[in-house]
């Protein structure tokens, strides 16, 4: 009386041999190869909560995945009958009822469905595509629009998703419907609790483009929302550059320290738990080699402590023979979603100050710029763009300083014009 005893039937025509296993770590398997149309048996089971997995056999992808509230439903002391019904193949079946497990009471009466389970996984999807044919793609999950018009270097934030279940999850051109072709389709089945990062790399198009790197979804299956150590940043590295050779990362201290070895296209290179500071990378295509590119990573600027992120290489080393498309760069993006933030580039230009001696200070900064000019200034003008190269301010600088006071924290580039000589530096701003 202080249990629920559970008799199983297989009863469903077209379904095969299955296992059924509650969800407990490590997993308990309560039945194991039942077929059409046999009885398992009754099971005595305490009267708890269970969720439960249909599986075609031991190891294999999951068919179906139950509740079972026992203890909710006020079960202790009852016998049931559990039963596989209807189909799992309607359309092959005159439309029939769909697959499914439904109890029988010992009082008799209409058949009690289990609900499916609410069993979810978290998922962050990135569109990393720099084809500028998918600019902007629809997502659909199960037949179902997802994400419309989800745009290039652009990142939800984590989101529930069924697990335990097969997916099926379609990326489409924009303004498309259920009926439109896909351009790529992966059929995932998630493990409950755990995390995905979801990568959209490559190319749709069929020309236009060297190396044709044709577009796949890249899946990291130990996504983290939040750093491990709540005083670092965990950094998941992610190579989604087309053209881009096999490549190292390095940060410039002294010794070079080496962050990430090797890695190739649509990898990943597993999360770094970085102290949270301000670094300098140097992406080189192999150990030794001439440094690629350059890019600052003020991961305590940008007040990123107890943060995950993904950084990710974007674009094309060579865009002239990609369509004119995107250029590389390093984007970061957030675990909240939204626009990816790419990473300024430490170039030459910045070196154009240091051999005029043009002193710019403080930076990073709060409301003031101040410069010193090594000789007569009168007149200079100045932009400020963001890293996304929108101008948000220009004029003269007047006494020798500019009010930034109105900026928002982040980083900035600021363009000096002095007598048609052109000189970018960039700033931060940090209230």
């Amino acid at each position: 009386p202080t249990k629920t005893d559970v008799l199983v039937h297989h009863g469903s025509p077209d379904a095969p041999t299955v296992d059924v296993n509650e969800t407990s770590v490590p997993v308990v398997g309560l039945v194991n190869d039942i077929s059409y149309p046999q009885f398992a048996g009754y099971l005595e089971l305490a009267t708890a909560n269970y969720t439960l997995n249909v599986t075609p056999a031991a190891g294999s992808p999951v068919v179906a995945a139950y509740s079972a509230p026992l203890q909710t439903l006020g079960l202790q002391g009852k016998a049931i009958s559990v039963l596989a019904s209807g189909f799992l193949n309607p359309t092959v079946n005159s439309n029939g009822p769909a697959f499914g497990l439904w109890v029988a009471l010992n009082t008799g009466g209409p058949l009690i469905p289990l609900p499916p389970s609410t069993q979810t996984a978290r998922v962050q999807v990135i569109h990393n595509s720099p084809d500028l044919a998918a600019v902007s793609v629809d997502v659909y999950l199960n037949n179902v629009l997802l994400l419309d018009n989800f745009a290039f270097r652009t990142a939800t934030p984590f989101i529930n998703a069924p697990a335990g279940v097969p997916l099926t999850i379609q990326v489409k051109g924009p303004s498309s419907t259920v009926a439109s072709p896909a351009l790529y389709t992966i059929t995932p089945t998630l493990v409950a609790g755990s995390k995905y990062i979801l990568v959209a790399d490559g190319i749709v198009s069929a020309t236009g483009y060297t190396p044709n790197q044709p577009f796949q979804i890249a899946v990291y299956n130990q996504g983290r929302e939040t750093a491990t150590d709540p005083t670092k940043t965990d950094v998941l590295v992610h190579h989604g550059s087309p053209d881009a050779p096999t490549v190292d990362v390095n940060e410039t201290s002294v010794p070079v320290v080496g962050l990430v070895n090797d890695i190739s296209y649509t990898q990943f290179a597993g999360y770094l738990e970085l102290a949270t500071a301000n670094y300098t990378l140097n992406v080189t295509p192999a150990a030794g080699s001439p440094v690629v590119a350059t890019f600052s990573a003020p991961l305590q600027t940008l007040a990123l402590q107890g943060k995950a992120l993904t950084v990710l290489a974007s674009g094309f080393l060579n865009p002239a023979v990609n369509s004119s498309g995107p250029a590389f760069g390093l984007w970061v993006a957030l675990n909240t979603g939204g626009p990816l933030v790419q990473l300024p580039v430490v170039n030459l230009a910045t070196n154009s100050f240091i051999s005029k001696n043009i002193v710019m200070y403080p930076n990073p900064a709060t409301s003031i710029l101040n410069f010193d000019f090594p000789f007569q200034a009168n007149k200079v003008n100045y932009s400020i763009t963001d890293l996304g190269g929108r101008e948000i301010n220009k004029s003269i600088i007047s006494d020798s300083k500019i009010d930034i006071s109105k900026l928002s924290n982040g980083i900035y580039m600021l363009n000096l014009e002095i007598d048609s000589e052109n000189y970018t530096q960039k700033f931060i701003v940090n209230k």
